[in-house]
């Protein structure tokens, strides 16, 4: 099993997970928009510092830039209008469990344009994870789901923006360091985001006194989720499997929960805790796969 990837990933998905926390609270003083914005060009920022203290001065070459431009689109502009306006009409930890669907639907995807082949313990444990989402989600008195309709869209917006980010982002980490990836999709994404913005909330904005309590929270999003676990997270997919990748997305509702039940006194019922159970045993199955093959090859080596 890679460990460092594994690591990443795993940090990033934490990292993420307080992005459904402190949004909401974000988003009760400033628009989804506005923030989102603030928190793009903060990261924008962050990683320009990072880059210049490391001496990294890799450029984007000229063919790339239609691919960053349509990857940026994707995300961060259309996921975070989808997790943003998902988060601010729906729970965090429900905003969260409807945006780790992610990896139940990618490898279909994958299958279908990359032929990105998947064992059957990997299906398994997708399988596993999804029932484990929907013990969740889903009301049994009634089967129905815990969210508003616009909530839900919003959400099934940003995870379709997801999965096409993911691909295009797996071409590009070929190409350049995760750090010049993630930080040129922030400074298109702000471009994306400065008209929106202006357009719809320059008037909300000159008329805002500033919370700087907010502020900082929102600093911390943009250094924190919107850099530091996007370059980590393009470290991992640069390194596993897609299908491999992305079944850790199952854990950022896992630490939402905990963190809401931490930060927010939110109380889990018996049903959501066992969903949760059974989403960590899908990722745990999804994952065997990977460390029978490294194993496998461990011993090729050994035995040569």
């Amino acid at each position: 099993m890679k460990i460092l990837p594994h690591l990443a990933i795993t940090l990033a998905m934490f990292l993420w997970s307080i992005n459904f926390i402190l949004s909401k609270d974000v988003f009760v003083a400033y628009s989804p928009m506005t923030a989102i914005l603030a928190r793009l060009l903060i990261a924008s920022l962050f990683i320009f510092i990072l880059k210049k203290i490391f001496r990294i001065n890799e450029k984007i070459r000229r063919e790339h830039f239609p691919t960053f431009a349509l990857l940026s689109f994707f995300s961060p502009f259309l996921y975070f209008i989808g997790e943003g306006y998902g988060i601010f009409l729906t729970p965090s930890t429900l905003s969260a469990l409807i945006v780790a669907t992610v990896p139940v639907v990618f490898p279909a995807i994958t299958f279908i344009f990359l032929g990105e082949r998947i064992g059957p313990t990997g299906i398994i444990g997708l399988m596993i994870a999804f029932i484990g989402i929907s013990i969740t989600i889903i009301d049994p008195t009634n089967l129905s789901l815990a969210y508003s309709v616009e909530g839900l869209l919003f959400l099934l917006l940003s995870v379709g923006s997801a999965i096409v980010y993911i691909i295009l982002a797996k071409h590009l980490l070929g190409e350049y360091k995760s750090i010049t990836v993630v930080g040129t999709q922030n400074l298109f994404g702000s471009l994306y985001f400065i008209p929106v913005v202006a357009i719809f909330d320059s008037r909300h904005i000159l008329n805002q006194n500033i919370d700087y309590v907010i502020v900082l929270k929102i600093a911390f999003l943009g250094i924190f989720c919107s850099a530091i676990a996007y370059i980590l997270y393009s470290y991992a997919i640069a390194r596993l499997a897609l299908w491999q990748a992305n079944a850790f997305e199952n854990l950022i509702p896992i630490f939402s929960a905990i963190l809401s039940f931490l930060w927010l006194s939110e109380v889990l019922s018996t049903k959501s805790i066992v969903g949760f159970c059974v989403v960590i045993a899908g990722i745990v199955v999804s994952q065997l796969a990977s460390f029978r093959n490294r194993r496998g090859d461990e011993e090729v080596v050994a035995s040569s």
